[in-house]
């Protein structure tokens, strides 16, 4: 038995429970870290402590257990860039969103009008697949070769994030979302519950040496206990004091209230064009779960709190065998008041 698997036995993942479900919490903890050792390694690593995969209680230890239990078939929608512009559509009809100019499996056959155009182009199934050409200069400096490439990359398996691995690969070309003369680009990730937002991540200049950032409450009031604690990295800048959130987030709470009903938890995206809202992506892995605790204390602490695992779909869905066994076992956990930090 090395360190990782006899981690798993010193985290006591039943502490309490009753005899027949904490033999099971430990069976299914123990599987977990024998069939995942290096996400169980990096998890330490990275975050600072040995996860409970089998009762988790902390936001970092839900999102892995997300990973690897929970494999609701919604999460490859929403992990489908072109998918998500039509779940989106369906539900929230007056939502502006960014117009799709082109799809295929080669850059190289992008039309000469669209190329014209302010666009960017992505991969369907990825993170940080973006490329932004320059307008008018028919593809002259896109690079084919390595964009074409992103469609031989399954993104996320290392992770665990199994959902982009189902999502059907394709590239495309969609307008680019640009605010008017002065005005900067605001990007809104809202965290919702089940039809409830419970805080909003605002974003200025995404992308680039001069990005910033902040958490702001419901009611629009910063919410700067939210924040990374470590600042030393310019990565991680905040927004201004001052800052105020553009009135358009009252349409993105309403919009996300909509679109995550029934989902148990995620994160909707949208941007902010001069007071002009956009639909943006939705994320069911948020920072992949693997955020320094230390870091976020008050950040998990409010997700954990309002992240009910008993609304996910692999508690709602039937099973047999361990597996069965084991849902009930959480669920009971979970009914008990168990599963908030």
């Amino acid at each position: 038995m090395d360190s990782v698997e006899r981690a798993a036995f010193a985290s006591d993942p039943a502490h309490g429970a009753p005899l027949a479900d904490a033999a099971i919490f430990w069976l299914v903890n123990g599987l977990a870290y024998l069939r995942y050792p290096n996400n169980v390694r990096r998890f330490r690593r990275i975050v600072g402590y040995f996860p409970n995969i089998a009762r988790p209680v902390r936001y970092n230890e839900k999102m892995l257990w997300r990973k690897i239990f929970d494999h609701n078939p919604l999460f490859v929608t929403f992990s489908d860039k072109l998918a998500t512009k039509a779940f989106i559509a369906g539900l929230c009809p007056k939502l502006r969103s960014a117009e799709v100019l082109w799809i295929g499996d080669d850059v190289a056959t992008i039309p000469a009008d669209v190329l014209e155009r302010p666009i960017v182009i992505k991969a369907s199934h990825g993170w940080a697949q973006n490329f932004f050409p320059k307008a008018g200069e028919a593809g002259r400096d896109i690079p084919a070769r390595r964009i074409n490439r992103w469609l031989g990359q399954v993104y996320g398996r290392r992770k665990l994030e199994w959902a982009y691995g189902l999502v059907e690969r394709k590239l495309f070309a969609e307008e680019l979302i640009v605010p008017d003369h002065g005005d900067e680009l605001v990007e809104l990730a809202v965290h919702a519950f089940d039809g409830a937002p419970a805080f909003i991540e605002a974003i200025v200049g995404n992308n680039t040496p001069n990005r910033r950032k902040g958490y702001f409450r419901t009611d629009g009031a910063r919410w700067s206990e939210l924040e990374r604690k470590r600042t030393d990295d310019a990565r991680h800048r905040s927004l201004p004091e001052d800052f105020r959130l553009p009135p358009a987030y009252a349409e993105a709470f309403a919009h996300t209230r909509r679109l995550s009903s029934g989902v148990d938890y995620a994160r909707f995206d949208f941007f902010v064009a001069s007071d002009r809202l956009y639909a943006g992506e939705i994320t069911v892995y948020p920072g992949s779960g693997t955020t320094r605790h230390a870091d976020f204390l008050v950040y998990n602490a409010v997700v954990s709190e309002q992240w009910d695992l008993s609304k996910s779909w692999f508690l709602l869905s039937g099973h047999r065998g361990l597996w069965q066994l084991y849902a009930k076992a959480l669920g009971r956990f979970l009914k008990c008041g168990g599963g908030q930090q």
